[in-house]
């Protein structure tokens, strides 16, 4: 008899024991709002817990890293604006020098201000933010850009463990036929392809390229989103041919402005090189082609107006030229018309398309960061409810399932007094 009351107490307070360690578990999900506090309680919901937090961290990188990436563009796009700004100076004060009415004097205070925005543009392609610069390439951390000797602008590259200058005039692209150098054309595609960057989550990959020691230290570009530009890109690099001259001509902004700054400024000043230097910073641009090829105004006859607008092909303008004048040079009058023609047969790319193609380029990317931020945005908020359904309790639940078993505890104690015998000690006092 006294073997089954020890047996029926034992089984009564083991019972009573769970109902309050289960009392308990209820008490902390109430009070806390979490479905469990150890991973013993729930493994296989604290497994996949924890995958939702890691993930939920790891798009918290992403977005901090977008968010960096866009704040450097921004001041980028920022700067390239105010170089486009500069060149639509520029372009109205290289316009007013080409005017045939201008005074060897007034073309010097045109040419000191052209030289001036060449300076300003300088400041601009070295523009830089927490000692990160944008238009760096492989060099962000040092200014990219800097004059040579001869006035040139010149490009930091990286070589190795060490950096050099390479002047933008002797870059070349493989579809620049003025420049036979295959090893800068290979620069060139390299330096137009490095730049800083930064894991979005766009699955980040290693590229094996051997010999390395390290193929792990070689990111595949494609896997990453780089976020700094290269300066070429905005400035041009290599040189072309100029048709009057026969002489190499820098196709970069830089150059170009500071030759036509000392075109103006030459005394041997002519107006059929210097515009040649403007449609080549220009590239050409169809409303700029009267200016162009523009016959200057000595061809034309006493009292006729040039007009900016007009059309080599009308009939009128022909009779209009002073083909008396000693001044007038038939071969050379040709040579702009077969010059007007071969430009409005093929469209010429020039260097200020060039700040053109970068803004639209840095544009594209922004807006490529803020479809990526939505995209985190929302898996974020997947992410979330995940978490909330694997983690935290239904707080109306939760308080209906601890008021049920605390009911049930007390009710297991008052069953107690019946369950276990009473002793001697139970009237002691």
């Amino acid at each position: 008899m006294r073997i089954t009351n020890r047996i029926v107490t034992e089984k009564y307070l083991r019972s009573v024991n769970n109902i309050a360690v289960e009392l308990d578990r209820l008490n902390n999900q109430v009070t806390t709002g979490k479905k469990f506090t150890k991973v013993s309680e729930d493994t296989p919901a604290a497994v996949k817990a924890f995958q939702i937090r890691k993930d939920i961290a790891r798009v918290e990188g992403y977005k901090s890293s977008v968010q960096h990436a866009n704040g450097m563009l921004s001041n980028a796009e920022s700067s390239i604006m105010k170089v486009q700004e500069l060149l639509h100076d520029s372009r109205e004060k290289i316009i007013q020098g080409l005017n045939g009415t201008q005074s060897s004097e007034e073309r010097e205070i045109i040419s000191t201000h052209i030289k001036n925005l060449q300076q300003q543009m300088l400041q601009l392609l070295n523009s830089n933010s927490a000692d990160v610069y944008y238009f760096g390439g492989n060099s962000v951390r040092q200014e990219p850009f800097s004059v040579a000797e001869d006035g040139s602008l010149q490009y930091r590259v990286k070589d190795g463990d060490d950096y050099r200058w390479i002047k933008l005039k002797d870059l070349a692209t493989e579809d620049n036929p003025a420049t036979a150098n295959k090893d800068e054309s290979a620069l060139y595609k390299e330096l137009m392809n490095s730049g800083l960057f930064v894991d979005i989550g766009m699955g980040i990959r290693s590229e094996n390229i051997p010999p390395s020691p390290s193929p792990s230290a070689y990111v595949d570009r494609n896997s990453v989103f780089t976020y700094t530009l290269p300066g070429i890109e905005i400035t041009g690099v290599g040189t072309t041919t100029s048709e009057i001259t026969g002489k190499q001509v820098s196709t970069n902004i830089y150059d170009l402005l500071g030759e036509i700054a000392d075109s103006f400024a030459s005394s041997e000043y002519t107006y059929d090189e210097t515009n040649e230097l403007f449609g080549f910073l220009f590239g050409w641009e169809k409303e700029q082609l009267p200016h162009a090829i523009r016959v200057s105004n000595q061809y034309l006859a006493d009292g006729v107006t040039l007009n900016p607008e007009y059309n080599i092909s009308d009939a009128d303008y022909d009779v209009q030229l002073d083909r008396t004048d000693p001044a007038f040079v038939q071969s050379k009058y040709d040579n702009l018309v077969a010059l007007y023609e071969n430009i409005a047969a093929k469209h010429i790319a020039g260097t200020a398309q060039s700040v053109q193609f970068a803004i639209t380029n840095v544009g594209t990317k922004m807006q490529f960061l803020n479809f990526v931020k939505d995209s985190l945005d929302t898996r974020e908020l997947d992410n979330l409810t995940q978490q909330q359904n694997t983690e935290l309790v239904d707080p109306a639940k939760a308080i209906i399932y601890y008021e049920s078993q605390k009911v049930a505890y007390q009710a297991a104690l008052a069953m107690g007094s019946q369950v276990i015998p009473m002793s001697i000690f139970n009237y002691m006092s």
